[in-house]
């Protein structure tokens, strides 16, 4: 099956109808599948419509989340800074906020520290 684009198979569809329209007189037959194809048509660029802003306001709502986290990061930052010098860098009281205190990290087992 042939994959065309949605704005190629708009203007065919248009491009048929218009024809049809056109030659009205001598195609009675197909005026039922016309009446159903502009619908589709209708429908089609209704939803390409939605589809577009839908996209631009997630693009605007992406910025906004970018945004958000690079203020949060900077002010979850200045926060453990001073969290670290109020109660100092070793302290296990940091432990509540979710630091970890310096020096106190685990170590790993004796076969994977490096035998120099």
């Amino acid at each position: 099956m042939i994959r065309r684009s949605t704005a190629k198979t708009q203007a065919d569809w248009e491009n048929l109808l218009a024809g049809i329209e056109a030659n009205k007189e001598d195609l009675p037959e197909v005026e039922g599948f016309c009446v159903s194809l502009r619908a589709q048509l209708s429908d089609l660029k209704t939803d390409l419509a939605r589809r577009s802003a839908i996209q631009i306001e997630a693009r605007r709502l992406t910025r906004s989340i970018q945004e958000s986290l690079v203020e949060g990061r900077d002010l979850a930052s200045r926060i453990s800074s001073y969290l670290r010098a109020r109660y100092g860098p070793g302290s296990r009281k940091l432990i509540e906020f979710g630091l970890t205190p310096n020096g106190r990290r685990r170590k790993g087992s004796p076969e994977t520290r490096y035998q120099g």
